[in-house]
């Protein structure tokens, strides 16, 4: 009798919990405890185009943070950037951002670097979770320039 009594109360806190930890559509919402990013590394080929185009797409998993701070930075002289958050968070807890070739032109003007260069951007996100848990992930931009107009 204790077994049956003990089964059927372990049977609906199990119940409970399955139904706690899935939304009204029956997909499972994850605890999100570190951000992490879809790509480290991007490649972008920027200068010359027809038109003001994305050239890269930053996602990440977001940690409910009620801002993120993103910096740019490059490896020729140090020189950092407070970018904006533009970013907009889509199904499943990914927060994306984009960047186009005249956001880049425009980061390399106010880091003082020129076509000359081939420069390596870091990307640096980091955000704080409402409990006060800091976090944070770089990607590593490769900038390419294009000599011609690309139609």
């Amino acid at each position: 009798m204790k077994k049956n009594v003990l089964f059927y109360i372990m049977f609906g806190l199990v119940g409970i919990c399955v139904l706690n930890a899935c939304d009204d559509n029956g997909v499972g919402k994850p605890l999100v405890t570190k951000m992490k990013m879809e790509l480290s590394d991007y490649t972008v080929n920027i200068g010359k185009v027809a038109a003001d185009t994305t050239v890269a797409t930053i996602r990440w998993i977001d940690i409910n943070s009620p801002s993120y701070t993103l910096t740019l930075s490059n490896t020729t002289n140090a020189t950092k950037l407070s970018l904006p958050d533009k970013s907009k968070l889509g199904q499943y807890n990914v927060k994306s951002m984009t960047l186009s070739d005249k956001q880049i032109l425009d980061y390399l003007s106010q880091m003082e670097l020129t076509d000359e260069t081939t420069p390596t951007l870091q990307l640096k996100i980091a955000g704080t979770r409402t409990d006060g848990v800091a976090d944070s992930i770089s990607a590593t931009i490769n900038v390419t320039y294009v000599p011609e107009v690309i139609q």
